[in-house]
């Protein structure tokens, strides 16, 4: 017997096996981003703060 389809609609899921974070994993993964953007900021924060030592600006009203 032949069967004709005019439409057929249908969803596919691709999932491997990395792909199933639970939501501990997630959060986990989340809190590790977050951790290093805060450690990168004050990297940062320390390194201009260490560019400026020994420097010492004075307004130019104060000059004189």
């Amino acid at each position: 017997m032949d069967v004709r389809i005019n439409q057929l609609n249908s969803t596919v899921r691709a999932v491997d096996a990395d792909s199933l974070l639970t939501p501990e994993v997630v959060e986990r993964i989340a809190r590790a981003v977050a951790d290093r953007l805060a450690a990168d900021k004050s990297d940062a924060e320390d390194r201009a703060r260490d560019a400026g030592i020994g420097v010492r600006r004075v307004a130019p009203d104060r000059l004189g």
